[in-house]
């Protein structure tokens, strides 16, 4: 639902009314009913209500930051916000039955005013598609979180999918573990950039992806976060294998391979611990405390790029390991990283991708495990952002005058249109429209 105010939108801050419904994520210690399952609310509001959910976050924080207060308690940790004018019955019932399940929060008696750039307001709901493989992991993260089974193709594999067939009705690709070949995963780059399709990539699945490339055009590679690497035509220095990287090539005669990108799981040690965070104000990383447990486990505990590879500039690196013995130097690119994100081979145009260290998050129910699954599931919000952007609301509004009646209406911007929405319009300063429900119509003052 799209709830169009007649109040023209202040530049530099947003006012939030009261009786509105905050969700705290920043209670600690976080566990799954308070750090998870308010995923499942949010993702019943976008899903089963058509109500847009406010995501605030500041983007200046330090980790752990306050991004609001409100009645003197500090919310952290990203907290959303459920608006007062989408609160029919139905929604408060279904907020009493996640605060049963363990969700906190509090019905605001006051408005809350935030800059404007705190506030990602989320329109659609997360369409997951799981990896016919091994997509069970990344289902445990959903089943904690409370989404249900139809938000990610049913309980078993039997409806999930293999990358060859991904397609526009497919918005986010799990795949927490794999063996990519190009026979097999080469159409996630087209998915990606045609469809715009996001991938999140767990364990192996990280460095294998990236180094995976046409045998015939070697110029297609699956380096979605990395630099584009050297192309070498020489005899085969080490038959049976690449350039100490492991990728099988012929056993004899000349031959032209790709260098790869990451270092494969089988060339590198572990990280140590503790890690380094960083970018606490994006939306990723939007969880309490460390996650630092949650990455010791699983053949690939840390992404280490090559010399001649290397993160690309626009690609985000928000938990590394500073003092890794096998990182080519101390620069940004070369971070042997945990937590990597950002849009398929740099552009803006393409879905989002993010590798993401471990086997899996669900060993036990600590905070470290909570991070981690929050992490997976906040990209899986902005992933939908990037299929169903935030619409470009522009009012027509002129002079309204006391006890009159006028015009207004409004345009879409972007890539949204105006079918897509159910049209509500208000006004904090009573009057009425007539109709209530069309894109133009009339207001009159009172």
């Amino acid at each position: 639902m799209l709830c169009l105010s007649l109040a023209q939108y202040v530049h530099s801050q947003t006012t939030i009314a009261a009786g509105s419904f905050i969700i705290d994520m920043g209670v600690t210690p976080q566990t799954i009913a308070n750090g998870l399952k308010p995923y499942g609310l949010v993702y019943e509001m976008l899903k089963t209500y058509s109500v847009p959910v406010e995501w605030i976050i500041n983007p200046t924080k330090a980790k752990d930051g306050v991004d609001f207060n409100y009645n003197g308690k500090d919310y952290k940790g990203g907290p959303f916000v459920i608006e007062a004018a989408y609160r029919t019955t139905a929604v408060n019932t279904s907020i009493t039955n996640w605060q049963a399940l363990g969700v906190v929060g509090v019905t605001t008696t006051a408005p809350i005013t935030v800059a404007t750039n705190y506030v990602t307001k989320i329109y659609s709901a997360p369409r997951w598609t799981l990896d016919k493989q091994n997509g069970s992991i990344a289902q445990a993260y959903l089943n904690n979180a409370g989404i249900p089974a139809t938000a990610y193709g049913g309980t078993t594999n039997a409806n999930w999918k293999n990358p060859a067939d991904l397609g526009a009705c497919d918005d986010i690709f799990a795949m927490p573990h794999a063996d990519p070949t190009w026979a097999t995963h080469n159409n996630l780059i087209a998915w990606n950039s045609t469809y715009k399709g996001s991938i999140w990539l767990g364990c192996t699945a990280g460095s294998a992806l990236h180094n995976m490339f046409n045998p015939v055009n070697i110029n297609q590679q699956g380096n979605f976060l990395t630099d584009k690497t050297m192309v070498i035509t020489a005899p085969n220095p080490n038959p049976g294998s690449g350039q100490n990287t492991g990728v099988i090539l012929p056993t004899s005669g000349a031959v032209t391979y790709a260098q790869n990108t990451l270092l494969l799981w089988t060339n590198h040690n572990d990280g140590t611990l503790p890690y380094t965070y960083e970018n606490s104000g994006d939306p990723v990383m939007q969880f309490m405390g460390s996650m630092d447990a949650s990455l010791t486990n699983g053949a690939e505990q840390i992404y280490i790029p090559m010399l001649n590879g290397g993160w690309l500039s626009t690609t985000t690196v928000s938990v590394y390991d500073p003092d890794h013995t096998q990182k080519v130097d101390a620069a940004y690119n070369h971070r042997a990283a945990l937590v990597v994100y950002g849009y398929g081979f740099g552009n803006s145009n393409n879905g989002k991708v993010m590798i993401q260290a471990a086997h899996s998050a669900t060993r036990d129910t600590k905070p470290d495990n909570v991070a981690a699954q929050r992490a997976f599931l906040n990209f899986s919000l902005l992933a939908a952002k990037v299929t169903a952007p935030e619409p470009a609301v522009t009012f027509n509004v002129g002079t309204i005058t006391s006890g009159s009646s006028s015009a207004v209406g409004f345009t879409l911007g972007g890539s949204r249109t105006v079918g897509e929405f159910d049209i509500v319009w208000t006004s904090s300063c009573g009057g009425s429209f007539t109709p209530n429900n069309t894109q133009n119509t009339t207001f009159t003052a009172p």
